[in-house]
């Protein structure tokens, strides 16, 4: 079983991404790799316990997480199971079931206390690895031939049942062939449980509170209707779509900036994404299902911490990467885009500019991940919300270059910058609403 990147590790991480897109975790010949759903996609779950979860509730837990991606209205995605493996499935023989593929088992492995992935990752990564979950995908057909889960029970000693749901969710999602969806970060290490509602199931970090991510957020439904929709005439009552392209000056494509729709009215819950050029076909092009509304469509770089198992898109595998290489700077669509139920909005192209590695804010805050996210609420509530705040955000982006180079040669201006932002922080916090 050869999964994607760090076997798409659960890994927890402290750091907050800023809004980002996620999209299929495989592509082949410019579409989704998918499973064939012509019946239910089956598993098969351990005959073991699951740390303190007996085998009833552990095949509970791996049951009620299944539903929650089987029950989207507008997917014709299912996935049932297809009784227990014939194994206690261990370190000793985990390999029977790692190495094989397309035997349409697809089996959920329960590493009861850590020794799995201790033995397959090095000893002491139990600590760190809550679990993983992935695919095989078979280019010569387009479709996955096969899947397996392991669920750390290590965790189960601090996590309660609803934080574990939560996490499985989020990993059954790569099982099915969903990847990251970064949006909210602000929320996800601000001290606040109350609204790590916002925060969809595919964000790729741990938060402050996983247990509402065990629900899905509009955005984690609209990527698995985009994978598996239902009916056209299902799908088109509920999602429009935004689509364009994001080029450069040269006309040459974008690969793997960020495309977010931000619904006015709804602004933390309904937000949409989409990576450029999500299918690899060279042409920076996206398009995102957004229910009806009016939005604003943006673009933004991937934080240079969400790598590997962290990755979102494509082109943000390692540092060396699309994204990261060729970052883009921040930018907004001009004016709002409408959109209604079954229609296309197509044309929202982006011709966008290139940004620094860090932005000032990074480079003055460092490792103050707390007040950087605060200043992404501020930004994101307050600056965005009216078109002279739109436009001092977006010359703040197209001179970040020269303002981080030259912060970054002159230490004693950071720690003065990082000064007067401490004291501006509690007005700050106030206007963002923390």
């Amino acid at each position: 079983m050869h999964l994607k990147s760090s076997l798409c590790a659960a890994v927890i991480l402290l750091a907050c991404p800023r809004l980002f897109a996620g999209g299929p975790l495989f592509t082949c010949n410019g579409r989704p790799v998918l499973y064939d759903i012509t019946s239910p996609v089956p598993y098969s779950p351990d005959l073991g316990p699951l740390g303190t979860l007996t085998n009833a509730r552990a095949t509970d837990l791996v049951d009620e997480c299944f539903a929650v991606w089987s029950a989207v209205p507008t997917s014709s995605f299912t996935a049932a199971s297809a009784g227990h493996l014939a194994d206690d499935v261990t370190e000793l023989n985990f390999a029977d079931y790692y190495y094989a593929s397309g035997d349409g088992i697809n089996p959920v492995v329960f590493d009861t206390d850590g020794a799995i992935i201790d033995s397959l990752m090095g000893i002491g990564a139990s600590n760190d690895i809550i679990g993983f979950a992935g695919s095989d995908p078979d280019y010569s057909t387009c479709t996955y031939t096969g899947g397996l889960a392991l669920l750390n029970g290590k965790f189960s000693t601090y996590f309660t049942y609803e934080q574990f749901k939560a996490t499985f969710v989020h990993e059954f999602g790569h099982f099915i062939g969903l990847d990251h969806c970064q949006i909210n970060a602000q929320y996800a290490h601000d001290g606040s449980v109350q609204n790590d509602v916002y925060i969809p199931t595919m964000f790729p970090t741990a938060t402050d509170d996983d247990t509402s991510l065990g629900q899905l957020n509009p955005d984690d439904t609209a990527a698995l209707t985009a994978l598996y929709p239902a009916s056209e005439t299902v799908v088109n009552s509920t999602y429009g779509k935004i689509s364009g392209t994001v080029t450069w000056k040269s006309g040459g494509p974008v690969l793997g900036a960020n495309v977010v729709a931000q619904k006015t009215g709804d602004e933390d819950m309904s937000r949409f994404s989409c990576v450029s050029d999500y299918l690899e076909q060279y042409t920076g092009a996206y398009d995102i299902p957004v229910t009806p509304g009016s939005y604003r469509v943006y673009i933004e770089p991937v934080l240079n911490r969400f790598t590997g198992g962290s990755s979102v898109g494509p082109y943000a595998e390692s540092l060396w990467s699309p994204s990261f290489t060729d970052r883009v700077a921040a930018a907004y669509y001009a004016g709002s885009v409408s959109v209604s139920a079954g229609e296309t909005v197509s044309g929202i192209d982006f011709t966008a500019e290139p940004a620094s590695g860090l932005c000032p804010a990074e480079a003055v805050m460092e490792n103050d991940t707390e007040s950087i996210g605060a200043l992404r609420r501020f930004r994101d509530s307050a600056m965005n919300a009216t078109p002279a705040g739109r436009s001092l955000v977006g010359l703040y982006y197209r001179s970040a270059p020269a303002v981080t180079a030259a912060l970054m040669r002159r230490p004693k201006a950071r720690q003065l910058c990082r000064l007067l932002l401490a004291r501006m922080m509690p007005v700050i916090r106030l206007f963002a609403g923390i």
